[in-house]
């Protein structure tokens, strides 16, 4: 079986970052892919007057996976300067709400940090990718030339499936570690915000801890100012 992988090139030297990664996934071996690739980006823009066609969305929609290249030139921009950003479209088009960002150090010479091994560095970044200030896009508002104002948006649903997503990854861990895959450490899920200062995000920990999290798991609450318990259970 293969698996079908939509393919971005994207804009300016991404294309040439794209090829190499596909070279990489040849050589690496494992499952069989099959690569199409499909317009998007600045450049698009220039050539067809859209910087994603809906043909391209329902092709990304029906792969098993995308491959994306950065997309978006400093000199192609809409009419209120802001610049082509069809990544964060398709994002939005797909639901992809969950940017997943594994941190891995695989040689201790990668890394200045000092005594850290192969495999010590080993945790996971997990960014909501379509609330906050994303849900703002193309409905800010400027005024006079001199105001611009966007507007971050947070809901529940929107918080409690990130927490999801983060609880059921930390379990998947945890059991790779029980079986000797990863290096042995205690698991655990750590929020990092600002609800010191913004109520958008001082109403979801406390609103969604208690039903949603695993007992066996435990979830520390990190602020960025000022002193705040930690909540685990």
């Amino acid at each position: 079986m293969a698996y079908a992988i939509a393919v971005l090139p994207g804009d300016g030297i991404a294309p040439d970052v794209i090829a190499e990664a596909r070279r990489v996934l040849d050589t690496a071996g494992g499952p069989s892919l099959a690569f199409v690739e499909y317009p998007c980006g600045a450049n698009c823009y220039l050539q067809t007057g859209d910087p994603l066609p809906p043909a391209t969305v329902e092709a990304c929609r029906e792969a098993d996976a995308v491959l994306l290249g950065a997309m978006g030139l400093p000199d192609v921009r809409w009419p209120d300067g802001t610049e082509m950003r069809p990544q964060v479209d398709l994002r939005f088009q797909l639901d992809l709400y969950a940017g997943v960002r594994p941190i891995y150090l695989y040689a201790a010479h990668h890394s200045p940090l000092k005594d850290y091994a192969a495999g010590s560095i080993d945790f996971v970044i997990l960014r909501e990718n379509v609330e906050g200030l994303f849900a703002s896009m193309n409905g800010g508002i400027l005024l006079r030339d001199e105001t611009a104002v966007d507007s971050m948006v947070i809901t529940r649903s929107g918080t409690e499936r990130i927490a999801r997503y983060a609880f059921d990854l930390a379990r998947d861990r945890r059991s790779e570690r029980a079986a000797g895959l990863r290096a042995e450490r205690e698991a655990h899920v750590t929020c990092v915000d600002k609800a010191n200062i913004f109520k958008s995000m001082a109403l979801p920990p406390a609103r969604i801890s208690l039903p949603i999290m695993p007992m066996s798991m435990p979830w520390h609450s990190i602020w960025c100012a000022g002193p705040r318990p930690t909540m685990s259970w």
